[in-house]
């Protein structure tokens, strides 16, 4: 028989409780409780934890200009929670903390491969220091364990989850640097920066703490924003690239080849006239090294390229400062191997992963 994606509501899907400010006049708290229909229960999302070591906005350097320095530490749930630009791109698949579109969906069907820095969210557990000096330049460094130390680790990476999971061992060092320029009275900004995060993984249960593979994560990002009184225009892109290094053990088990590549593109842009209205597009490339162990399972005739392509289009009407309409649709031009939920049919198309959302967000 072949059959398509149904329609499918969900109401609620997403429910958070958010709070973000001030704890004491050094500290601060971004911390995410939420209940997701799909999973029919209350976890936490993205915390991040911030404490002021040094602050100084009124110190000169011997030209007389200000030489803003603030000087802090963080203790967050996963890299990129701590960052300050959404350039991640769409979520469809583990995207950064803050990405774009900021409606995560839980009934998503499709499963497009990412990197494993993006895939740690709320897995991981970290401490890290950062900087921002003279608001341009912020420094960022931190070394991330598991969160929980011995569980399986729930992945959409079949590299990074074999048959017996898969955690950190140890402390992964992860970095971020990035350069902001402001001009016209603060109304332009420019941003480019680099996100990288150096990991290996180990089997849970064996004998020793030897790495089932080692991960290395580098990426590049940039982000132009225009802010008018009525008109709000963002364009962000950032490419992420990763090297796997897998294990004599895995090799010709579960995984095909003793070295694996993933690479992952994305392009968008934001639009909003007079803070009411807005409009997002946003397009992603994901490619790498075919691993047919890795990456089909028991799909026949697959090559194991973990290929994928789509777009994401979405529009808000702020209806109140509080309350935000939105649709959303997902449109996918290539899912190869076990990404395309419906691979195991016989004429799969990638078409019937598309998804389309539309929703109310409210904030108290």
């Amino acid at each position: 028989m072949y059959s398509v994606q149904q329609p499918l509501v969900l109401f609620p899907q997403e429910a958070s409780l958010v709070y973000a400010g001030r704890i004491s006049d050094a500290s601060g708290l971004f911390a995410e409780l939420t209940y997701e229909q799909t999973e029919g229960g209350v976890g936490i999302e993205t915390v991040d934890l911030r404490y002021i070591i040094y602050s100084d906005g009124d110190l000169l350097d011997p030209n007389g200009r200000r030489a803003d320095l603030h000087l802090g530490m963080t203790f967050n749930n996963g890299p990129t929670s701590a960052d300050v630009w959404a350039t991640g791109g769409s979520s469809v698949g583990a995207a950064s903390a803050f990405g774009v579109p900021n409606f995560p969906v839980a009934s998503q069907l499709a499963k497009p491969r990412s990197p494993l820095l993006y895939d740690l969210a709320e897995k991981s557990a970290a401490v890290g220091v950062y900087a921002f000096l003279r608001d341009a330049l912020y420094m960022e460094l931190a070394g991330y364990v598991a969160a929980q130390p011995g569980v399986e680790r729930i992945s959409s990476d079949p590299v990074t989850l074999t048959s017996s999971g898969g955690v950190i061992d140890y402390v992964a060092p992860y970095w971020r640097f990035a350069y902001e320029r402001n001009w016209d009275h603060d109304r332009r900004s420019l941003m480019v920066g680099t996100t990288g995060m150096f990991s290996k993984f180990t089997q849970p249960g064996a004998a020793t703490r030897l790495p089932a593979a080692s991960y290395l994560d580098v990426g590049l990002d940039a982000q132009y924003q225009m802010i008018e009184p009525s008109h709000i225009l963002t364009l962000h892109g950032s490419w992420m690239h990763e090297q796997a290094w897998n294990t004599t053990a895995l090799v010709g088990t579960e995984i095909s080849n003793a070295r694996d590549r993933l690479d992952r593109l994305s392009l968008g842009a934001r639009y909003f006239y007079d803070r009411t209205y807005g409009a997002l597009v946003n397009y992603v490339d994901v490619s790498g090294t075919n691993d047919v162990l890795a990456n089909c399972g028991t799909l026949p005739a697959c090559n194991g390229s973990p290929a994928a392509r789509w777009l994401t289009f979405e529009a808000y009407w702020m209806a109140r400062l509080n309350v935000q309409l939105f649709v959303h649709y997902d449109a996918f031009v290539t899912l190869d191997s076990a990404s395309n939920a419906f691979a195991a049919l016989p004429r799969p198309k990638v078409s019937d992963n598309d998804l389309f959302l539309a929703g109310i967000w409210l904030a108290f």
